[in-house]
C-alpha cells in the first residue's frame, strides 16, 4: 500500500499492543496486590510460628516478583504508547507528504495546460501568418490596380486636348 496506509497500518498496531500492555498492568496489579495482602498474612502467620521460613520466604519472593512484573508492565505501556505516538507522527509526515504531492501534482498539470496552449498557438502561427501573407497579397494587388487606373487616367489626360473653334480670347464665360 501507500505509504500513509503503511503509516495507518502502524498506528493501529501500536494501538492494539499498548491496549495489550495496559491491560497486562491490570492483571499485574491485581497480582501484586494479591501478593502483598499474602505477604502481610505470612508475616502475622510467621510471628505466631504459624509458618516456616521458607513458607515466608516463598510469600515474600512471590510479592517481590508480582512487584517487580508490574514495573516491567508500566514500562511497556509507557514503550507502547510512544510507538502509537511514533506512528501518529509518520501518519501526520505522510499526510503532510501527500499534500505536497498532490500540490506539485496540481503545479505540473498546470504547466503542462500552459505548455499546450503555447503549443496550439505556435501550430496556429504558420495559419495566421498565411493569412496575413494573403491580406498583403491582397492589399498588393489593390495597390497595382489602383497604379494602373492612375496610368489610365494620365493617358487619356494625354490625349485631351481643349481646342477652341476660333482663335482669340475669352471674354465672358457662361457655365
Amino acid at each position: 500500500g501507500t505509504l500513509l496506509e503503511q503509516a495507518k497500518a502502524a498506528v493501529t498496531v501500536a494501538s492494539a499492543s499498548a491496549d495489550e500492555a495496559r491491560a497486562d498492568v491490570k492483571k499485574a496489579e491485581a497480582q501484586a496486590d494479591f501478593d502483598a495482602a499474602n505477604l502481610k498474612r505470612y508475616e502475622e502467620m510467621f510471628k505466631g510460628g504459624a509458618i516456616t521460613q521458607q513458607d515466608m520466604d516463598r510469600a515474600s519472593s512471590a510479592a517481590r516478583i508480582s512487584a517487580a512484573t508490574l514495573e516491567t508492565a508500566k514500562k511497556k505501556v509507557a514503550s507502547a504508547e510512544a510507538k502509537v505516538t511514533q506512528a501518529e507522527a509518520a501518519v501526520k509526515g505522510a499526510e503532510e507528504g501527500l499534500r505536497e504531492a498532490k500540490s506539485q501534482q496540481a503545479e505540473a498539470e498546470a504547466d503542462v495546460g500552459r505548455s499546450r496552449a503555447r503549443e496550439k498557438g505556435a501550430q496556429s502561427a504558420p495559419e495566421r501568418v498565411g493569412v496575413n501573407e494573403a491580406e498583403v497579397r491582397v492589399a498588393g494587388a489593390e495597390v497595382e490596380r489602383a497604379k494602373a487606373a492612375l496610368r489610365t487616367a494620365e493617358l487619356a489626360l494625354s490625349y485631351t486636348h481643349v481646342k477652341a473653334p476660333r482663335a482669340g480670347r475669352v471674354t465672358g464665360k457662361s457655365v
